[in-house]
């Protein structure tokens, strides 16, 4: 009986201790550690970091979430997707603009437009005209001019058309006769921006402008070919009739009477208009120094 009593009065003495809501057991020494008595899965997709007890029975920890995740109000846990598309700071190219696809705590990008390059996170223009030109003509030459994302063709040259890419030979004659007389016609000539103007049949002259052509029934009236001759007209022209002395289709060429060593000799030639004189030697006199000087021996 003695010893029960004495139990008794020990277990009255004993202390007993009002543990703060962080610690528990008989002298307060157990520290809660809500991260380790919770599990694994306390945050979801996060680390577990444990935090003081403010209240008594009320577990306290805070989340670290894994990127692409997060904690909605009320709920410490990570379980809220980040949509990454719809943040202030883009993650993909916005110059270009790329399409952003939001996953459950994640997201990708979509392809570079035609005519950058690069991962959709970032894109860089491509300089189309560093091959085969761009696309643009080659035969004849066009400049590609590179623009951010794209190119153009510069314009077809003289005397072709088409949009850069392809040029062809322009028409010339196609508009105003090519600048050839109405009556003439008008030819294109391979890379060249002028044309060929031939005047028909009857008339005369270089086929270029409102004057390129003249009928031949009226040329030898009004603008005679025949410098030093006579013109008549033909069905088919004309025809210079040249005055003794001249030669040529237009009678303006002298002829050289001289050419046929005339003067005999010795005697020097000088050539006249229809006609020649020879400067003969000392021992020789005549048109022609066929004769020799009286008194003179040979």
């Amino acid at each position: 009986m003695m010893s029960s009593a004495f139990e008794s009065g020990l277990l009255r003495m004993r202390p007993r201790c009002q543990c703060s809501p962080e610690w528990s057991g008989t002298l307060c020494t157990e520290r809660y550690d809500d991260c380790r008595n919770g599990g694994q899965d306390l945050c979801v997709h996060g680390l577990c970091i444990d935090a003081d007890r403010l209240i008594a029975g009320q577990p306290r920890f805070q989340c670290i979430c894994e990127s692409g995740w997060e904690a909605p109000a009320g709920n410490p846990a990570c379980v809220a997707d980040v949509d990454e598309c719809n943040l202030a700071n883009k993650p993909c190219s916005t110059n270009p603009l790329v399409p952003c696809f939001n996953t459950q705590g994640s997201f990708y990008c979509g392809n570079c437009p035609s005519g950058w390059q690069g991962n959709g996170y970032s894109c860089q223009d491509v300089d189309e005209c560093l091959t085969n030109n761009g696309g643009c003509s080659s035969a004849p030459m066009v400049q590609c001019l590179n623009t951010m994302g794209s190119f153009h063709c510069g314009s077809c040259p003289p005397g072709y058309e088409g949009d850069g890419r392809t040029c062809t030979q322009a028409n010339i004659c196609s508009s105003n006769n090519g600048g050839c007389h109405p009556l003439a016609t008008c030819t294109s000539t391979t890379g060249s921006s002028f044309p060929t103007c031939t005047c028909p049949e009857g008339y005369t002259g270089n086929g270029y402008g409102p004057s390129g052509c003249t009928h031949i029934s009226n040329i030898c009236q009004t603008n005679n070919p025949c410098v030093n001759g006579q013109c008549t007209s033909t069905s088919s022209g004309y025809i210079c009739h040249c005055s003794p002395g001249w030669e040529g289709l237009h009678c303006d060429h002298n002829i050289n009477e001289c050419s046929s060593n005339p003067c005999q000799n010795g005697g020097t030639c000088t050539d006249g208009v229809n006609g020649f004189t020879c400067n003969c030697t000392a021992q020789w006199t005549g048109a022609f120094c066929q004769t020799p000087q009286q008194g003179t021996n040979h």
